[in-house]
């Protein structure tokens, strides 16, 4: 025994002086081992690694039909990019979630994030199998759109979940096969079809939309073109046309300067001072205001680059109605005026039902392809502006795509077309005289105020009670309407 308890005593571990290195040492392997052995079960794991550590043996999950945690909560998995070398840590694509592993028919639900210039959203795809094939029904910001898939998506996805599930349940994790990856990604696209998809660079993972974007010189060159043109050809020019123009053309100078920043703050003001149906329809929301004038200087411009992109696309399609649609001809007033009244009066304008009928089928035939775009990172702001955006051609193109029931209607896109495309709607005009105008076919209901002789009294008369209204035609042939009766 004595030689026993020597022995103990020559023991490195007993020695005070020997034992805090070794101890040391020993913490390090530990530390090693521990983060070896938790990096497989960990979102931010590598699966590509080349000598993972032995993970311990998963646990059986209990079958589904004997009340185990199948029936109790949806199996979850996380499906990660293929790394590259230089990456260790591998960015999660999108979730997974099955209602079971052992019932094929059971839901099985996919999750991604959607980054773009306007923000982070979050798309959750449900997908179903039915006679007529498979389909994906997608919902992000209370927005549905539902599209068939290709045969056996279902299926694939789910053996994966349910393979990661087996190996690891309790933090279960796969890399998604590259047809799943560009399953998931041709998702999105249906989702949000003017975005260009790709797999996102950021730690936090999902899927990049890049929206497009103007070059700005071009953009320039092209509305320029459109004023040259509404000037030498066009002999009278719609005022809001006239005004988007010009708005599009201070933001092409803004983004072609060599500090664009200090430009598009000019450009800012300019909107902030202005009526929103004086704004190209991008330009005027609030959404894109809110990151192309405030905020980091990259986002800013790429939000700028954006709305010029589609300024330059809503002014060529506005451009092209009017051609279609306008009409030029004249509009003359010759009424017995009432006592005491001057020989001016302020005509007002409004269009009818028919107007608006005519602007519609202008468009259809303007329009080059016609699909459903559901969502929109930036036209999703509000339904009436996501109609617009359809209606004009900005919002991408997407067939064979169902956006569920109708919500509203289209009176305020028609009213915006009838506006913008319309010479002048409130004049002064003289009695007996005639005044050139350009409108669309149809016909117009008038008010008529009789102005007093003195001009610096006029604001207050135009803020009256109408003293006359009616209705004219304006034909599509040569319009040579006339106001004659008060």
């Amino acid at each position: 025994m004595k030689r026993l308890i020597s022995l103990c005593k020559r023991s490195p571990f007993t020695d005070p002086a020997r034992l805090l290195p070794l101890l040391g040492t020993t913490l390090t392997i530990v530390v090693i081992a521990s983060c070896q052995l938790e990096a497989p079960t960990s979102v931010e794991a590598d699966p590509l690694a080349a000598t993972p550590a032995p993970a311990a043996p998963a646990p059986e999950p209990a079958p589904a039909t004997s009340g185990g945690w199948f029936s109790s909560e949806p199996v979850y998995t996380k499906a990660v990019a293929a790394a590259v070398p230089a990456v260790a840590s591998p960015p999660v694509v999108f979730e997974a979630f099955a209602a079971s592993c052992d019932a094929p028919d059971a839901e099985l639900t996919v999750r991604f994030t959607l980054r773009s210039t306007f923000g982070l959203n979050q798309v959750t795809a449900k997908l179903s199998v039915e006679k007529a094939g498979e389909f994906v029904d997608a919902e992000v910001d209370g927005a549905h759109a539902r599209f068939a898939t290709d045969a056996g998506d279902k299926g694939a996805i789910r053996a994966q979940v349910c393979a990661a599930v087996a190996q690891n349940p309790a933090a279960p994790q796969f890399t998604a096969s590259a047809r799943l990856m560009d399953t998931v990604q041709n998702w999105a696209r249906f989702t949000a079809p003017d975005c260009e998809v790709t797999l996102a660079k950021e730690p936090g993972g999902g899927l990049d939309c890049r929206l497009p974007q103007a070059d700005p010189e071009l953009a320039r060159q092209e509305l320029v073109g459109v004023r040259t043109a509404m000037i030498r050809g066009w002999s009278r020019q719609p005022y809001l046309l006239t005004r988007r123009v010009a708005l599009g053309i201070e933001l092409a100078d803004a983004m072609a300067a060599k500090v664009p920043i200090k430009g598009l703050d000019t450009v800012c003001k300019i909107l902030a001072s202005s009526l929103p149906h004086e704004m190209p329809a991008t330009l005027a929301s609030k959404r894109w205001q809110s990151v192309a004038c405030a905020g980091e200087a990259p986002r800013r411009r790429a939000a700028a680059l954006f709305g010029l992109q589609k300024t330059v696309a809503e002014i060529d399609f506005l451009r092209q109605v009017f051609e279609r649609t306008a009409k030029l001809g004249m509009l003359s007033v010759r009424v017995q005026a009432p006592p005491g009244a001057g020989d001016k009066f302020l005509v007002n304008l409004t269009p009818e039902a028919d107007v608006v009928d005519n602007l519609t089928r202008a468009t259809a035939k303007v329009l080059a392809a016609e699909g459903s775009t559901c969502w929109h990172p930036l036209y999703s702001e509000e339904p009436g502006l996501l109609r617009l955006s359809r209606h004009l051609a900005m919002a991408g193109e997407v067939t064979n795509v169902d956006c569920g029931a109708k919500t509203g209607d289209d009176k305020m896109v028609d009213r915006y077309f009838a506006e913008s495309i319309a010479s002048e709607t409130e004049f002064v005009l003289q009695n007996g005289r005639s005044k050139t105008l350009r409108l669309p076919v149809g016909r117009y209901s008038y008010t008529l105020r009789a102005l007093p002789d003195s001009t610096e009294d006029w604001d207050d008369t135009a803020q009256s009670a109408p003293q006359s209204k009616g209705m004219l035609t304006w034909d599509d042939k040569r319009p040579r309407a006339a106001i004659a009766a008060w």
